[in-house]
């Protein structure tokens, strides 16, 4: 199902763009430019993780609804960060990754309880219009589905507690590469279901400028804080945003103008990132 999920949306990113044409604002060299650490690190970095927020913020406002699926989505992000961290910490350091894997298991908890509300919630919800349905029967199998892979990781997880505390065995690799595939796939799930519950012009938005710019932007460029991947990817990231921002301002009209103003401003957020970058 999950692969099915994401041939579809990168058929949708396809057809988007090429519905959808924009000219490069900004042309330029990639060996003449002089962006500077000192810059990258005190503006460029701080107006990304704005603009990143301010994403978010978009979305809560939208609907209120949305409030919780930005919330299990931004904790299943930070328990695949925590995995990453702790996969190379268990490859360095055998005793503080016994500890810090007991901490890790706390936060499976965490999001096994938040997949649980939710799926309460879904159960518990009246009347709604036709339209919707497709979309809520989308987000129930969703969460079922989130809720069967934070099964198999905690199960995972167990073994390997078991494993270190009975040998003391190094587990790195099994950390790694037994876990991978599982909490990978939850990541992308709860990607995908971000704007589950939005119509079909709204959420087609949003599907393709989290998965070509903002989902960059948090793996890459904050993550990894690399001012290196924004520079190489400049050109892509930047046609992806001025389609995304084209099409919200142009053309859609679901959205209330209060809301549309947080657009507005991440657009000059943007903006300004590529003057320093540029030099313009």
């Amino acid at each position: 199902m999950l692969r099915l999920m994401i041939i579809l949306l990168m058929g949708l990113n396809v057809a988007y763009a090429a519905a959808n044409p924009i000219n490069n604002y900004f042309s330029y060299d990639k060996k003449i430019i002089d962006c500077s650490d000192y810059e990258f690190r005190n503006y460029v970095l701080p107006q990304v993780k704005n603009i990143i927020s301010e994403f978010y913020l978009f979305l809560r406002k939208v609907d209120p609804i949305n409030n919780d699926l930005v919330n299990l989505k931004l904790e299943i992000q930070s328990l695949f960060y925590t995995w990453d961290d702790l996969s190379n910490l268990c490859a360095k350091d055998q005793t503080k990754c016994n500890n810090e894997l007991s901490s890790f298991y706390k936060q499976a908890g965490v999001v096994d309880k938040r997949i649980t509300t939710l799926q309460s919630q879904q159960l518990l919800v009246g009347p709604i219009d036709n339209f919707m349905i497709d979309n809520r029967l989308f987000l129930t199998h969703t969460l079922y589905e989130l809720a069967n892979l934070n099964y198999r990781l905690v199960h995972k997880i167990e073994r390997l507690m078991v494993k270190t505390s009975a040998n003391n065995e190094n587990i790195s690799a099994e950390l790694r590469f037994e876990l991978q595939p599982v909490i990978q796939e939850m990541k992308l799930t709860s990607e995908l279901m971000l704007a589950s519950l939005m119509g079909e012009e709204l959420r087609d938005n949003i599907n393709f400028v989290y998965m070509n710019y903002i989902k960059l932007l948090e793996d890459f460029v904050v993550r990894k804080n690399n001012k290196d991947y924004l520079i190489e990817g400049l050109e892509e990231t930047n046609i992806a945003w001025n389609t995304f921002h084209m099409k919200m301002t142009k053309g859609l009209r679901s959205v209330a103008p209060s809301n549309m103003n947080l657009i507005t401003t991440m657009h000059n957020r943007w903006v300004g990132i590529l003057k320093v970058i540029l030099d313009r």
